[in-house]
């Protein structure tokens, strides 16, 4: 095996064990969306609608609230090992 093919090998091998533990350290609370701030009359009504500082308009919806039918189109749409790895699929 020449030189390079090692070193090349190697660094693949930090690469891959740094993206992992850097990606182990995320906090699923940090993946929340901040929720834009709304101006609502008295009657409940939307006055203003204000977005975030990337111009995205956004409202948490809590998974319960979100039909199972919908939930299912979105995995379907995902790889069949969806369940099976950590949310990147190297195969």
């Amino acid at each position: 095996m020449s030189r390079s093919l090692k070193a090349f090998l190697l660094a693949m091998v930090v690469f891959i064990v740094v993206h992992f533990e850097s990606a182990s350290r995320i906090s699923i609370s940090d993946l929340y969306l901040k929720p834009n701030t709304v101006f609502e009359d008295r009657y409940g009504n939307i006055l203003r609608w204000v977005p975030d500082v990337k111009g995205e308009r956004h409202t948490w919806t809590p998974l319960n609230n979100i039909p199972s039918i919908v939930q299912k189109a979105f995995i379907s749409a995902e790889d069949h090992r969806f369940y099976s790895h950590p949310g990147i699929d190297l195969l």
